[in-house]
This record gives structure tokens, C-alpha cells and sequence, in this order.
């Protein structure tokens, strides 16, 4: 059910500015091109992107390019920590499952630092209260921090 919701929410927020810069560029640009072909009509229209307007459309233009590849990597960041976590609630009985859901747990690193610093006492204020299945997600928080991480995407 869950997996894959908070990627899906953040892409499209991410995707809607990213969509106006596009395509705001995308005009400018064609409007340009629209000038090229009308110019031997007798349009009177020079060029209707001057110089300077062609350079802040191409710089607009990179600046979309190193957000779409920075927003890319962030997700694709997030997609793994969502794999991460759908992979531990899929080895726990599901009354675990349900109670870390339930305290609002989005990651593994994140039920790591709490059993670290809190120990049992931790895992309880998540609503873990059974002590075997403290034990069971303690063991499988201690599975999931040895598997390698993964290789940075770039």
C-alpha cells in the first residue's frame, strides 16, 4: 500500500516547477524558431529573441537541467530508503509493522538511531511493546545496517 506514495507526492510537487521553467523556456525558444520561418514572409520581425534573451533562455535552460538531475538523485535516494523500509516491515510480524507505520517512520536509519540511542525503551515509545518482538526487530534492524549500501547514482 504505502510504498512508493511519498515518492509519487514529492515527484509530482518537484515536477511542477520544473514543468513551468521548462516550459516557459520551451515558448521562448519556439517563439524563436516561428520568427526564423515567418522572417522571408514579409513578417517585418527581425528576430524575436535578441542576444541577450537567447542567453537567459539557455541559461534558464541549464539551470532546469542541474535541478532535474539534482531533484533525479534525491529520488532516486528516496526510492531506496522506501525499499529499504519495505523490505525490514516485510520481515516483521505485522502488529510490528503496523506500530512503526503508525509512529510515522520513513526510513531504517531512522528506527536505527532511535534503537541506538534508546535501546528498548525506544523500540516501546514506537509501539513495539511485545519484548519478542523487540528482539525480532532489533535483529532485523542489525541484518538491515550490514547489507552494503547501495552505489551512488550520479
Amino acid at each position: 500500500g504505502r510504498e512508493g506514495c511519498l515518492t509519487s507526492y514529492i515527484s509530482k510537487k518537484m515536477g511542477f516547477k520544473r514543468t513551468l521553467t521548462l516550459g516557459w523556456a520551451w515558448e521562448r525558444w519556439t517563439a524563436g524558431e516561428d520568427a526564423e520561418d515567418l522572417g522571408g514572409l514579409g513578417g517585418g520581425q527581425e528576430e524575436a529573441l535578441a542576444p541577450p534573451d537567447l542567453e537567459q533562455t539557455l541559461h534558464m535552460l541549464q539551470q532546469a537541467v542541474v535541478e532535474t538531475h539534482s531533484k533525479h538523485s534525491r529520488l532516486l535516494e528516496m526510492t531506496h530508503k522506501e525499499e529499504q523500509l519495505q523490505a525490514l516491515l516485510d520481515r516483521l510480524p505485522p502488529v510490528v509493522s503496523a506500530a512503526l507505520v503508525q509512529a510515522g517512520i520513513t526510513s531504517v536509519a531512522e528506527v536505527v538511531a532511535i534503537e541506538k540511542a534508546r535501546g528498548a525503551d525506544g523500540l516501546r515509545n514506537l509501539g513495539v511493546e511485545d519484548a519478542g518482538h523487540r528482539e525480532i526487530l532489533a535483529s532485523a534492524l542489525r541484518t538491515a545496517e550490514e547489507a552494503p549500501a547501495p552505489a551512488a547514482a550520479g
